[in-house]
């Protein structure tokens, strides 16, 4: 059942990729080379209304995906918080109306009030007034939007204040300005990258790290974000292969368009919290190529997404060597970094199924161990008796060599141990810390493995009586 569920909330989640394809096809259908009939008066009415419709249609395919008893009052409260904040937005910036991702992410929360759970809730406090129930629901879900909006713009007026303050000083003109790259993806996902591109115009002195700061960008949403979704669907299982490689190409068609890309690393900052990380270091590590390589910029600034960019001012197809060693690394890049990530990430949950296969049988390794029973439980992490070489005393610690690596349980040595276990791959050895009972775990698994010079315990024998068994013995006394 679970499986089921997760295959129909996977397929569900397709539907956000359509508003962000419709953006993508609509900035190339109102093209003016492709609509040369429409006069630039209606082109520019026709693209404001599908920049604010198409992510309104993004909320609302979001909330249809989480259950709610009363669906019509789900969708009224959140398209009146939607353009509600549309009306508040245009009185902050003006230019940021055309790419409101800061209201798509403030008019999501009205949904945590509006859900199933959250109506279950308010109903049984308010039994005896179902509607009043309904008009707190509402109200909360007015209020909650408003305060998260609020906060979202302070924190893109903070940011605003730091970028200003910091372009004055000597960060701005060093190699430490490579913090900005990762302040512009944040300022995009919110809807205000003309905040740090205007100032970078402005106050930057040094063409090499305003080129720098310019092809990270690009670089970042041209080639990294497609690769590292691409990557990703490598590792993934079925259900979201599809979703990972459909993002890819919305995102490979709408690279160019500010709505679309911001809209993108929205549903990746949510969905996919990891893959935006990644995107960070990305474009961090494309800025210090792109310095110590020397590359000229690959647009001119004026055409970085404001709102959009122009592709036609792009020098991406260009044979310069420099250029050309920059588009390898997009690419070659994210799939490294991915690649990595996910191979220690495949690691860490399988250590996590290790611990939880231990929890099922019911070994509690939270209370105290015997002595015997600790030693029984290094000897099954460390592989057997036959995986065990050595074992001797380390300042207070027990000292273990071991045959062979592979065979080392090390979710349960980890939970065995007091503190995180020390591999040594030089020696193959492992410095583990048991606290009170190291020493006599130590004795006796010395005395297993034989590594101990004391003599072994003598076994008084004097109890016990050997007497040989009945019918042995009537054979015996048949045969006298």
């Amino acid at each position: 059942m679970d499986r089921v569920r997760k295959t129909r909330n996977l397929q569900k989640a397709l539907l956000l990729l359509l508003p962000i394809a419709l953006l993508a096809s609509s900035a190339v259908i109102l093209n003016s080379l492709t609509a040369a009939a429409l006069d630039e008066n209606s082109r520019g009415w026709l693209t404001l209304a599908l920049r604010i419709g198409l992510p309104w249609m993004f909320v609302l395919i979001t909330a249809f995906l989480v259950h709610s008893r009363s669906r019509a009052l789900q969708l009224a409260v959140i398209s009146f918080d939607y353009f509600l904040m549309i009306l508040l937005l245009s009185r902050v910036s003006l230019n940021a109306v055309i790419n409101p991702s800061v209201c798509v992410i403030a008019a999501s929360f009205a949904i945590l009030v509006l859900r199933q759970g959250a109506d279950n809730i308010a109903t049984s406090f308010w039994s005896g007034h179902p509607h009043m129930s309904q008009l707190l629901q509402a109200v909360f879900g007015v209020l909650l939007p408003l305060a998260v909006f609020v906060a979202l713009i302070t924190v893109v007026r903070q940011i605003e204040a730091f970028v200003l303050l910091t372009f004055n000083d000597s960060l701005g003109r060093s190699l430490l300005s490579v913090i900005f790259s990762p302040i512009y993806l944040i300022l995009q996902t919110l809807g205000f990258q003309s905040v740090i591109t205007d100032i970078a115009m402005l106050r930057y002195q040094d063409d090499m790290l305003l080129n720098a700061f310019i092809n990270s960008i690009i670089l970042t949403n041209f080639l990294a974000l497609p690769s590292i979704l691409i990557a990703r669907s490598f590792f993934s299982g079925r259900r979201l292969r599809l979703f990972l490689i459909l993002l890819s190409m919305c995102v490979l068609l709408g690279g160019s368009i500010g709505p679309c890309i911001s809209l993108s690393l929205v549903l990746i900052f949510i969905m996919l919290p990891g893959t935006y990380s990644m995107l960070m270091i990305c474009s961090v590590l494309f800025f210090i190529c792109s310095f110590y390589v020397d590359a000229p910029s690959l647009v001119d600034t004026q055409f970085l997404y404001s709102p959009d960019v122009n592709l036609q001012s792009t020098y991406i197809l260009t044979r310069q060597s420099e250029i050309q060693f920059l588009l390898a690394m997009g690419i070659v890049l994210p799939f490294i970094l991915a690649s990595l990530t996910l191979f220690v990430k495949k690691e860490r949950l399988m250590q996590l199924g290790q611990r939880r296969s231990i929890n099922k049988r019911g070994i509690s390794l939270k209370d105290s161990l015997s002595p015997d029973l600790t030693a029984i439980g290094l000897l099954r992490a460390l592989g057997g008796l036959s995986n065990i070489l050595k074992v001797e005393p380390h300042h207070r610690l027990l000292w273990v060599r071991v045959q062979d690596y592979d065979r080392v349980q090390h979710a349960l040595l980890s939970a065995i141990c007091s503190k995180k276990p020390h591999y040594n791959r030089q020696h193959t050895s492992f410095t583990l810390d048991l606290g009170e009972l190291t020493e006599s775990v130590l004795g006796r698994l010395m005395r297993l493995t034989g590594d101990n010079d004391a003599p072994p315990e003598r076994l008084d024998s004097a109890e016990f009586q050997i007497h040989p068994m009945p019918h042995i013995k009537a054979r015996q006394q048949g045969a006298f």
